[in-house]
């Protein structure tokens, strides 16, 4: 799984080149928050998304490599 949460902090790595995004968890509903950090990190160009049952994340740089569509 390239998506970690440690510490109030959650944690994307790219599953091509190995970069991270650290966003801090702050706030009393732990899904809102969590939900929210995914909406930021697809509005920084972030692929996020369930591939054969598995998370898999593409950071911005990767994407357009690889040919990835904007979001």
């Amino acid at each position: 799984m390239s998506i970690n949460r440690r510490h109030g902090t959650i944690i994307f790595h790219c599953d091509i080149c190995g970069v991270r995004r650290l966003d801090q968890i702050n706030g009393d509903s732990l899904h809102a928050v969590t939900r929210l950090t995914f909406v930021r990190a697809r509005k920084d160009g972030w692929h996020l998304r369930k591939q054969y049952g598995k998370r898999e994340t593409i950071c911005p740089d990767c994407a357009s490599i690889s040919g990835y569509s904007l979001p």
